[in-house]
């Protein structure tokens, strides 16, 4: 009886012993997991992993959508260059370049079709035989003379037709063979006036050039020099014909 008594004792000491340990486990398993061990027993089963709930994203840690507002405007501006380049890429390829284009203007000038002079105007030349009267006013008489300096009648006129290219004879009597007939109230400057002194003769013996506004430039005789001079009065009384030689 003596010898039993110890055996039983170091028995019940060893469950105590393992029944400790084996709540004391428990307790942590059930603490760790963030349950109470009520919940655990009350259906008798244990409670969903809360880890297999969680959000895929928060699951695998990747991200769906730009983080921030920041990372999002960076790439859209990342994609907007890209997009930009592109653009500019395919127009350098579809436009040609400008230095190929451009070519140098011809420094040639184009022939020049020849072209036939207008007819010089008629008048125009009377009005340089008239200029060129004027340009004698004050000259001397000479008899003979055919200037520059002297004249006589017919020489001052021979000489201002002459001068502007017209040819005429020398003599006065002579003048009336040459360009048309104008009577007194069409004469035009350059025209030659003729005059017959004798009373009812049809030959001319006086001559001069008609200036305009009724006058005429002529050489008289050696009391008289080159002068102006009025076709009323007695050269009016005396006027025979006008002659257009320009």
């Amino acid at each position: 009886m003596k010898k039993r008594i110890p055996i039983l004792a170091l028995i019940t000491v060893l469950s105590l012993f393992l029944f400790a340990c084996h709540s004391e486990s428990g307790t942590d398993v059930l603490t760790e997991s963030g349950l109470n061990p009520a919940d655990w027993t009350q259906n008798g089963t244990k409670p969903a992993d809360t880890e297999s709930e969680l959000p895929a994203t928060e699951q695998t840690g990747e991200a769906t959508e730009p983080s921030s507002s920041e990372e999002a405007t960076e790439q859209q501006s990342e994609e907007g260059a890209e997009h930009q380049s592109a653009d500019v890429s395919e127009q350098a390829t579809e436009e040609p370049s400008s230095k190929e284009d451009e070519t140098e203007p011809s420094t040639e000038k184009p022939a020049e079709e020849p072209t036939n002079p207008a007819p010089a105007d008629p008048s125009d030349k009377g009005a340089a035989i008239a200029a060129t009267a004027n340009g004698l006013i004050g000259k001397t008489y000479e008899f003979g003379a055919v200037g520059p300096e002297t004249f006589d009648n017919s020489g001052l006129v021979y000489y201002c037709c002459k001068q502007n290219g017209v040819t005429i004879p020398r003599k006065t009597s002579e003048f009336i063979t040459v360009g048309t007939e104008v009577g007194p109230d069409k004469l035009q400057p350059g025209d030659i006036v003729l005059f017959a002194l004798e009373e009812g003769s049809k030959t001319p013996d006086f001559a001069g050039i008609y200036i305009g506004n009724g006058s005429f430039i002529s050489c008289n005789n050696e009391t008289v020099p080159t002068g102006t001079h009025s076709l009323s009065g007695f050269w009016g009384d005396h006027f025979l014909t006008g002659r257009r030689v320009g």
